[in-house]
């Protein structure tokens, strides 16, 4: 499933093995079964039509924010409106914001189909990353772990470095308690 849907979306062959080994690599902790829940929700969002639909719906006139209008708009059942919009709202691109008003959070509008399947995947990658970090939140021991992804461009690369050595120097200058941590800075190119 994940090689078809990958070469539909136009990912290139290395990022499909790059997912495919990442599920079978995954364990059966509860953050990983919920990520391939979440994941397998993307497939069906990405495989049928009516989610984006939806979607397109909201911003027209006249539209109904009802889930019997939309069905029949759509010629769906009520439960297949139900299930669409489920998913929408869990993966942030639907808020149900007030019983007569709905809006689309995807970012896209009504560009084209790729544009739509992009958001939808990072909207997964975006999920998966705070599953795993509420995760880690409690690591070995008790020990409290955090982490965070900055890209910056190569013209602020010295001022990082500077940031990075004044850090340094505090943290080196601060007093030691009962509990001691460990803080690990990577750099490195991306791309």
């Amino acid at each position: 499933m994940i090689k078809n849907l990958g070469e539909r979306l136009g990912l290139r062959p290395e990022e499909i093995e790059a997912f495919i080994a990442r599920e079978r690599q995954a364990a059966d902790t509860v953050v990983s079964r919920e990520i391939r829940w979440l994941t397998m929700e993307t497939v069906a969002l990405l495989s049928d039509g009516s989610h984006r639909a939806i979607l397109e719906m909201t911003s027209m006139e006249g539209f109904v924010p009802d889930t019997r209008w939309v069905a029949r708009a759509l010629d769906l059942t009520v439960d297949e409106v139900n299930m669409a919009l489920s998913r929408l709202t869990r993966l942030g691109l639907l808020e149900m914001a007030t019983a007569n008003r709905w809006v689309d959070r995807s970012e896209v509008g009504h560009s084209n189909g790729d544009g739509f399947a992009q958001q939808v995947i990072r909207r997964l990658s975006e999920q998966a990353r705070r599953l795993s970090a509420s995760n880690d939140e409690e690591g070995p021991g008790g020990k409290t772990t955090s982490a965070a992804r900055i890209e910056i461009g190569a013209a602020q690369l010295p001022a990082l470095m500077e940031l990075i050595d004044r850090l340094r120097r505090e943290a080196e200058d601060l007093q030691q308690c009962e509990r001691e941590y460990q803080l690990e800075i990577k750099i490195a190119p991306v791309g």
